[in-house]
């Protein structure tokens, strides 16, 4: 049997649980198997291991998104497309906050920019001058750092937390921005185990780490 969800997997188990089933959890595939029939201990007899109900954690497309643009480079129009599109992920600075930056840096798409300093509020702020019908103007936008966003890792788990380290280089006065997700590997991990725990207290048995 294959089931879509933590929460069908459990239920199945405890539904055709016995002494001897066992549940083990592969950490490199990311699967849940469930043998329903596996061999006894003490003086149960050998099971025949042939009824087995598996799951398969799915990475959500919140997740996707941010660790398949992680290191991408980005000019200021893409970046603040990034942010607002996603924006219901920020958690530090909030969404409002990274959208006010974001959409300074939209309008401020044609315009140079200058080396950015460190203020001392722990933000980065960007000097730039723009061309105003034969006029010049000058001013400049503060930017964090780093920044926190919260998103579920697994479909059907908890969320979790990721910090990013927000990259600005300034070549020939325009910007070019990225991130840097910090460990997201051992987010990832931490997801994981909140799987294992929630699947566990779901079927009432301790979940084994391994294959069959």
């Amino acid at each position: 049997v294959t089931l879509h969800d933590a929460e069908s997997f459990c239920q199945y188990f405890k539904n055709h649980d016995s002494p001897a089933s066992v549940v083990f959890a592969d950490t490199q595939t990311c699967e849940f198997k469930a043998i329903l029939d596996f061999h006894g201990m003490g003086e149960l007899p050998a099971g025949w291991r042939e009824h087995q109900a598996s799951f398969v954690l799915m990475t959500t497309p919140e997740w996707n998104t941010w660790t398949s643009n992680h290191h991408k480079a980005m000019t200021q129009m893409d970046f603040a497309e990034f942010v607002e599109n996603n924006a219901p992920d920020f958690k530090n600075p909030p969404a409002a906050a990274m959208l006010d930056i974001a959409k300074d840096l939209k309008v401020k798409n044609d315009v140079t920019f200058n080396s950015g300093v460190k203020v001392s509020n722990g933000q980065q702020q960007l000097t730039f001058t723009e061309q105003l019908k034969a006029t010049m103007g000058t001013g400049n936008v503060d930017v964090p750092e780093r920044f926190t966003i919260r998103v579920v890792a697994y479909v059907g788990t908890t969320p979790v937390e990721l910090e990013a380290l927000l990259r600005i280089r300034v070549k020939e006065g325009k910007l070019t921005i990225w991130y840097d997700l910090l460990r997201a590997h051992k987010v990832k991990e931490e997801a994981f185990s909140n799987a294992v725990k929630q699947i566990s207290a779901g079927c009432g048995k301790p979940v084994l780490l391994g294959k069959p």
